[in-house]
């Protein structure tokens, strides 16, 4: 049974967020994260060596904490958008999401909408964080 702290659940959130694989050891509970190079391609992976080889060398001591895809990632933005109290901002943010391109113009349209800026991080961080508890009591409820 998966037992991790507060802080591990924000760490894997985080790191899942910014574009790495996270993996939790069965055993120990410990994690081991590194950059997923269908998310964040790195130019040096030998700085990731030791990780990876973990991983590759007891792969059944380990489960994978998943990202969203894109339909998820994609509902946590329609999400946002119904907490947005600015109307024009709330109806730029739909328009945005019902183009060509939608995370890309949603990211414009946030990234030029003062204190909704912050507020959309810390809602898809929130979310991040609801993401991984999920995937964690999941996986808890299944013999390991």
């Amino acid at each position: 049974m998966l037992q991790l702290t507060p802080e591990q659940i924000v760490e894997i959130a985080d790191q899942l967020e910014s574009g790495c694989k996270c993996f939790v050891n069965k055993k120990t509970n410990s994690l081991v994260c590194y950059p997923d190079e269908l998310r964040m391609p790195v130019d040096d992976t030998e700085l990731f060596e030791e990780e990876m080889a973990q991983i590759n060398e007891n792969p059944d001591d380990f489960v994978l904490i998943s990202s969203m895809d894109s339909r998820e990632s994609f509902g946590v933005m329609e999400d946002f958008v119904t907490t947005v109290k600015n109307k024009a901002l709330q109806d730029k943010l739909s328009a945005a999401l019902g183009q060509p391109k939608p995370f890309q113009k949603f990211k414009y349209a946030i990234d030029h909408a003062g204190a909704y800026r912050e507020k959309w991080f810390a809602f898809k961080r929130e979310q991040y964080i609801n993401w991984v508890e999920k995937q964690v009591a999941d996986i808890s409820d299944i013999d390991l």
